[in-house]
């Protein structure tokens, strides 16, 4: 895995050499960054709350990862990646759609209950519920796009 110099990838991908599998380590890497980033990105001042959702999201992103894999015959190639990307925005417009009203909802009762603060359990539990479901969901279709068995006339 290259961490600073590109040029040994550069060579690979140029003399196409570059395996589908060879990317899984900068794709784990990669989206726990984004996974731990994401949720300490926001606010001024995060919270117990904020690192505990942060760490959360890492330990259910990298068990994503592996259940996606497991979903996809088991390895990071197949069309891996372009399962992740085009699948993954689906799904993720799905729970988006979904999660409007529970957010709406969960705000209101929060600002009925005390204001800001009042349901931060409620919201990370939410949060971390909506993470699992996308993953699962997005294993399912991971399993429904396996490619047919080519049938051969003899």
């Amino acid at each position: 895995m290259q961490f600073i110099s590109a040029k040994p990838l550069i060579e690979k991908f140029r003399e196409r050499t570059f395996r589908d599998n060879e990317v899984a380590p900068y794709f784990i890497v990669q989206t726990l960054v984004v996974a731990f980033t994401n949720y300490l990105a926001f606010g001024d001042d995060p919270t117990g709350w904020d690192f505990g959702l942060a760490v959360s999201a890492v330990i259910i992103t990298l068990w994503g990862i592996f259940h996606l894999r497991k979903k996809n015959g088991g390895a990071f190639e197949n069309g891996f990646l372009n399962k992740w990307f085009a699948l993954g925005w689906v799904v993720g417009i799905r729970i988006g759609l979904g999660a409007i009203p529970i957010f709406v909802a969960l705000f209101a009762f929060s600002e009925f209950m005390g204001g800001e603060g009042a349901m931060d359990a409620a919201w990370y539990i939410i949060s971390i519920l909506f993470e699992i479901a996308f993953f699962l969901i997005l294993g399912r279709l991971f399993s429904l796009s396996q490619p047919l068995p080519l049938i051969t006339d003899h």
